[in-house]
């Protein structure tokens, strides 16, 4: 009976240290995350009083990690009609004061806000149908690492729409409405 126990002791252990397994360790450079992304999405919609000039999309950005980026921009047109990204935040000078379009974002929402220095309840039509009414927005979502770049946010919001699109080699060409 001495002799059992030590091989049965021997016999256990070993039964743990073999059904050790180092596959749920954490290296925070093997993020095996299955996004589908850089992407990008349009919005269309209406700011009103009814919904406090605010956007907001639920949209469960699902995959994308804390620390990735969302870009937003509005499409303006210019003075021969066509249409560019601006990015946001974006201040807009008019004759009743100032408009500013910002946006607020975690991995699964964005809200899109229209500010002023006027009420915008009393808006002109004018204004209404410029800045408020059928506005497009293209959310862009871009991991910090990308292949061999590193994003910066800061860095980021300077580019132009284009240049983000360039830079992650992103095809636009048939971009998601999202609803």
């Amino acid at each position: 009976m001495k002799k059992f126990w030590p091989l049965l002791i021997l016999l256990i252990s070993s039964l743990f240290i073999i059904s050790c397994d180092n596959s749920d360790d954490n290296d925070s450079n093997n993020n095996n995350v299955n996004v589908e992304y850089p992407a990008v999405f349009d919005l269309t919609f209406n700011f009103t009083k009814v919904n406090d000039f605010t956007y907001y999309y639920p949209h469960d950005f699902s995959g994308m990690l804390s620390q990735d980026i969302i870009l937003v921009y509005r499409r303006d047109y210019d003075n021969n009609n066509a249409p560019y990204w601006q990015s946001l935040p974006k201040t807009y000078y008019v004759d009743n004061g100032s408009l500013e379009y910002n946006y607020n974002f975690v991995t699964n929402n964005v809200q899109i806000n229209l500010d002023s220095s006027f009420n915008l309840s009393a808006a002109t039509s004018d204004i209404k149908s410029r800045y408020m009414n059928n506005q497009t927005f293209r959310v862009v979502l871009v991991p910090t690492i990308y292949g061999n770049k590193n994003a910066n946010a800061t860095d980021l919001r300077k580019m132009s729409y284009e240049d983000v699109i360039k830079k992650y080699n992103i095809n636009d060409s048939n971009v998601t409405t999202l609803k």
